[in-house]
């Protein structure tokens, strides 16, 4: 890919340059996509896939660009053998899911070899703390991507990056039951793939250790209401994490993949789209529900598109006014209380659907 190609040989050229060489290349990929998409030339599936690969092109080129330096400075980290220690970038929610929007975060974790020293004997644990650090930096400093790292271990007060020991203990012992959902969209996007494989398949017996209980459901129902909006931005439809929006979608096809994918190794995929049809071709989610959902996660994220590409300002509730006309006139509907009145029947029948799904679930 362009992006792609203008990360290579980054280390030798001012960063702030090179970042503004990826952001060159990210901002031609951004128009092609979205010319793409405007046109009708790619799908809505198409399009998300494309956006997740752009994600990952900007992170490895901008991975190679803060790594140079660090090394220079410090040295390769090593182990008490003297051998290279490895290091793997994972993400999980919508990039892990390769289902990436227009503006979306990246949700990035850190995870390295194991502890040791560089040749000027700085710890590893600081040396990959520090290029975390600085990889998320770049990527910020660029305007190329915001990311999210709360999914770390310990939460957004623990350190950045964590030793492979570490973090197959704290799955083990102090990882919250919803970690497990989120857990299952995780892959490795950048740093060493060979030992990505290996935190993912901890990461997999994390998440598929058990059968999904009546007690799991319920904590997961608990979270779902958390994340609903509260007060006064209720007074808006929110798309997403409103009653019946894309999070209610999403959690339904993690709570089954959870439940089944226990025994069944081929519903192990991060993705809702493709996660909801091997539920329904497997048998394990109702025909008539499990198409419904994949229709209503069509729809509703194709109004998140819109809404992103008709405003600068990143938000989750539908727009008013002028924006509110233009997003319902791009999305086919006569005026702006008929594509109101479509939202919301969309989205009752998905919490109706997500009501009793749980509902079965805890019986």
């Amino acid at each position: 890919s362009l992006v792609g190609q203008a990360g290579w040989g980054l280390e030798s050229g001012p960063a702030r340059g090179d970042l503004r060489a990826i952001a060159r290349m990210q901002n031609k990929s951004l128009l092609r996509i979205g010319a793409d998409d405007l046109m009708g030339l790619a799908t809505e599936e198409e399009t998300f896939l494309r956006l997740t690969e752009l994600g990952e092109d900007v992170l490895q080129a901008v991975y190679r660009l803060a790594w140079g330096p660090l090394v220079r400075r410090w040295g390769k980290p090593r182990n008490r053998q003297g051998r290279d220690v490895r290091f793997a970038v994972l993400a999980a929610g919508k990039f892990g899911g390769r289902e990436m929007d227009f503006g979306s975060d990246l949700d990035l974790f850190f995870v390295y070899e194991g502890d040791g020293k560089t040749r000027r004997g700085v710890p590893n644990s600081v040396f990959f703390t520090e290029f975390s650090q600085r990889l998320i930096a770049l990527l910020a400093e660029g305007g190329l991507y915001s990311v999210d790292a709360r999914l770390r271990p310990e939460g957004a007060s623990a350190p950045m990056a964590i030793s492979l020991v570490g973090y197959r203990r704290y799955l083990a012992q102090r990882a919250a039951t919803w970690e497990r959902m989120a857990l299952s969209r995780a892959r490795q996007v950048a740093g060493d793939a060979e030992f990505g494989s290996r935190v993912l398949r901890s990461i997999e017996r994390f998440v598929y250790s058990r059968e999904v209980d009546a007690a799991l459901v319920a904590q997961m129902q608990e979270m779902r209401q958390r994340m609903e909006p509260q007060g006064k931005r209720q007074t808006r439809i929110n798309i997403k994490r409103g009653p019946g929006g894309i999070v209610d979608i999403e959690f339904v096809a993690q709570v089954l993949v959870l439940k089944w994918g226990y025994r069944d190794r081929d519903l192990h995929v991060g993705s809702t789209r493709l996660a909801l049809q091997l539920l329904v071709e497997q048998g394990y989610l109702d025909s008539e529900r499990g198409h419904f959902l994949l229709d209503a996660y069509e729809y509703l994220r194709a109004v998140e598109k819109g809404m992103r590409l008709a405003s600068e300002r990143a938000s989750d509730a539908l727009p008013t006014g002028r924006e509110l006309e233009i997003l319902s006139r791009a999305l086919g509907a006569k005026d702006v209380a008929s594509f109101q009145d479509e939202v919301e029947i969309w989205m009752r029948q998905t919490r109706r659907i997500f009501s009793t799904v749980f509902a079965e679930l805890t019986d």
